[in-house]
C-alpha cells in the first residue's frame, strides 16, 4: 500500500481556527418516523454549532415531513426540502444543491451521532489540511453493537485510501462516517434511480483527494433495522449493487493493476450473491439478472480461483463458486438451494 504516516499524537486545532467554518449536514429522510427525532436531536446538539442542517423529505408517506418542519421552526440552522419520492440518490443530489458550507457531513435519518462528531473531524481536517476525515463507526444491532475503523490515526493519500477501501473494512463505502470537503462534490453526483449510490461514487471521491485522515474514535452510530436498503434483498437492489461493483472493477483494474486481488474478491462476493439467490423471487425470469449472472460466469471461466483464494468464504461459498462456471439448470438450482440453506442457518444471504 505504500508508506502511511501514523500519527502517534492526536492533532490539535484551536477553536479560533474553526470559528468561521460552516459545515453542511445533509439528512435524506424517508419512512423513518420512529428514528428521526433521535437523529436530528443528535445533530442539533453538536458541540460545534456553525452548521447548516438540510433535511430532504423524499416524499415520505408517514409523519417525517411534519417532524422536519417542526424542527425547522425550532432551529434556524435547519432548512427542509420537500420533494416527490425519487429515491435516496436523488434526495442526496437535492441536498447537495442547497449546500453553502465548506464541508459536508452526511447522516442517515435512522442513525445518530456523538456530540463531538463534527468538531473532532473538522479539527483534524483543518489541522492536517485534509480533504476527507474518517471516524470510527458503531453498527447497532437490536441486541449488540459492533465497532469498526482504524486502530491508530492514519494519514493517507487518495490511492492508499482506495486500497484500504478495497482491502478491508477499516474504510467503508459509506458517506456517513466521513467529513468531506464540499469541492469534491462539485462535479460528482449520485446515480439517480439506483440504490447503493455510495458504493458507486465513494472510490471516485477518494481518488480525487490529496489527504485523507482516519481517526479511531467512534462518533457515528449506524442502526440495523428491517426495511433499510442494505438489508432489502429484492432483485433490483441486487442488480444495483452488481452494477456499482462491476463499474468500479472496470474503472480501477486498468489504472491500478496492483489492486487486482482486492477487486477480484469484490466480484467473488458479488457472484456468491447473484448465483446463491437464483431461486429467490423467480430471479431467473429477469433478463437483467441473467445478463449479470452470465457476465460473472464468463469472467470466472477465464479467471478460475483455487481453494486458497476462497477459504474465507466458507463451505457454502466454495460450493457456489465451483458451480458458477456452469450455465445450466442443475448448477443454478443447486447453488440456489445452497444459498437458501445458508440463509436459513445464518439469517443472511451469502
Amino acid at each position: 500500500m505504500g508508506d502511511v504516516r501514523i500519527q502517534a499524537e492526536k492533532a490539535v486545532c484551536s477553536d479560533s481556527d474553526l470559528q468561521d467554518v460552516l459545515v453542511s449536514v445533509i439528512v435524506p429522510v424517508y419512512k423513518v418516523e420512529k428514528y428521526l427525532k433521535r437523529c436530528v436531536d443528535s445533530i442539533i446538539c453538536q458541540t460545534y454549532k456553525k452548521l447548516q442542517i438540510i433535511l430532504v423529505d423524499d416524499g415520505s408517506p408517514d409523519r417525517c415531513g411534519f417532524i422536519c418542519d417542526e424542527y425547522a421552526l425550532r432551529d434556524e440552522r435547519i432548512s427542509v426540502i420537500h420533494q416527490e419520492n425519487k429515491g435516496l440518490a436523488a434526495a442526496r443530489n437535492t441536498g447537495l444543491k442547497a449546500v453553502s458550507g465548506e464541508w459536508i457531513a452526511w447522516v442517515d435519518s435512522d442513525d445518530w451521532v456523538e456530540p463531538d462528531y463534527i468538531y473532532a473531524m473538522l479539527s483534524e481536517a483543518v489541522t492536517n489540511q485534509a480533504d476527507i476525515v474518517i471516524c470510527g463507526r458503531c453498527v447497532d444491532y437490536p441486541k449488540k453493537s459492533v465497532c469498526a475503523g482504524v486502530k491508530k490515526q492514519l494519514t493517507l493519500d487518495g490511492r492508499q485510501a482506495v486500497h484500504m477501501l478495497l482491502e478491508n473494512d477499516e474504510i467503508g463505502t459509506f458517506l456517513w462516517d466521513k467529513l468531506w470537503r464540499a469541492d469534491l462534490f462539485r462535479i460528482i453526483r449520485f446515480p439517480e434511480g439506483r440504490n447503493y449510490e455510495d458504493l458507486a461514487i465513494c472510490y471516485k471521491l477518494l481518488l480525487n483527494t490529496h489527504c485523507v485522515v482516519c481517526i479511531p474514535e467512534v462518533y457515528y452510530h449506524y442502526t440495523i433495522r428491517k426495511g433499510s436498503i442494505i438489508h432489502d434483498e429484492k432483485l433490483q437492489n441486487l442488480l444495483d449493487r452488481s452494477k456499482a461493483i462491476s463499474d468500479r472493477y472496470a474503472e480501477l483494474i486498468g489504472l491500478y493493476p496492483e489492486y487486482s486481488k482486492e477487486l477480484e474478491m469484490d466480484l467473488v462476493r458479488l457472484a456468491l450473491s447473484v448465483k446463491g439467490n437464483y431461486c429467490r423471487y423467480r430471479m431467473y425470469k429477469s433478463k437483467e439478472y441473467y445478463t449479470c449472472l452470465y457476465n460473472l460466469m464468463q469472467y470466472f471461466k477465464s479467471h478460475p480461483l483455487n481453494d486458497d483464494q476462497l477459504k474465507k468464504e466458507g463451505l457454502a461459498g466454495r460450493i457456489v463458486m465451483k458451480l458458477l462456471p456452469y450455465d445450466n439448470w442443475w448448477s443454478n438450482v443447486t447453488a440456489g438451494i445452497v444459498g437458501w440453506l445458508y440463509r436459513l442457518k445464518n439469517g443472511e444471504s451469502l
